[in-house]
């Protein structure tokens, strides 16, 4: 198991988990940027069992609350995916998950 991580840190930079984090929070900018979902769903939709700490780790680690980063941020928004979609990849978008966060 040690060989795989340490394999994935020379291919990635990164460990898995700093690596999944980076990709959640990406995946939050681009939605932040693009739509004009609530930023709970936004949270849960990236992985994040509780907005609360999607909001924790997005402040500390881009310097701004979500709500902030979308107000400097935001381009022409996209209407919101329908909640009845929230079950499949919303309109398209990747929605990622893992067993454990934080």
């Amino acid at each position: 198991m040690r060989g795989r991580i340490l394999g994935f840190g020379a291919a990635t930079g990164a460990t898995p988990h700093a690596w999944l984090l980076s990709q959640r929070l990406s995946l939050a900018e681009e939605l932040l940027e693009t739509t004009s979902l609530p930023i709970e769903q936004i949270a849960d939709r990236v992985g994040y069992r509780s907005a609360a700490v999607f909001r924790e780790q997005f402040a500390a680690r881009r310097g701004v609350a979500p709500r902030d980063y979308r107000r400097s941020f935001s381009r022409t928004a996209l209407p919101p995916c329908s909640v009845a979609a929230a079950s499949s990849p919303p309109c398209g978008r990747p929605v990622l998950h893992a067993s454990s966060q934080r």
